[in-house]
């Protein structure tokens, strides 16, 4: 009975030790808000403002609209010619004017600006890391276009925009 009833006091004490060295009480979690946490993103360089050292990006979206293999899949079945379809490049005839059964061009659906990923600004400074597959870079080596990786944590009153810890370029 003693062995126990010490066993289980060494035990409390040293949980109750363990969260007072860490400084939070056990009924206390410890709270962090979004402009805490670190964000990577992935993004195109869209503009770069050499003198303030922010680039304004744009985050690089998969297209889940992308056309698939032109291979028609046939489950055991053979295809014939013949039976209907217009004809012609465009399929369906026509003078390629927008009008019932003239065409229309061909085209799909022109790109919305939902597919084309969220824009904001990376505030680079002298502490931030550049660097490339091989090395670190200088912030005059970016180029418009780049493709880069950053890990950065949100601005205070912004949080889109990113001060960024480090850019990886990947040309």
């Amino acid at each position: 009975m003693n062995t126990r009833l010490i066993t289980v006091f060494v035990l409390v004490t040293m949980i109750a030790t363990a969260f007072a060295q860490s400084g939070q009480s056990p009924s206390t979690p410890k709270t962090t808000s979004p402009e805490d946490a670190e964000r990577i993103e992935t993004a195109e360089i869209t503009k770069i403002d050499a003198k303030k050292k922010m680039l304004t990006v744009r985050t690089v979206v998969q297209n889940t609209n992308a056309p698939r293999s032109r291979q028609p899949q046939t489950s055991g079945q053979r295809r014939t010619r013949g039976g209907g379809g217009g004809g012609g490049r465009r399929g369906g005839g026509g003078t390629g004017f927008p009008f019932p059964g003239g065409g229309g061009g061909g085209r799909g659906p022109a790109p919305s600006s939902k597919n084309q990923g969220k824009q904001f600004k990376v505030i680079v400074s002298d502490n931030t890391t550049i660097k490339d597959d091989v090395t670190t870079i200088s912030f005059g080596l970016l180029r418009v276009g780049d493709h880069i990786t950053v890990h950065g944590t949100p601005k205070k009153g912004s949080p889109d925009d990113l001060q960024a810890t480090e850019i990886t370029v990947s040309r």
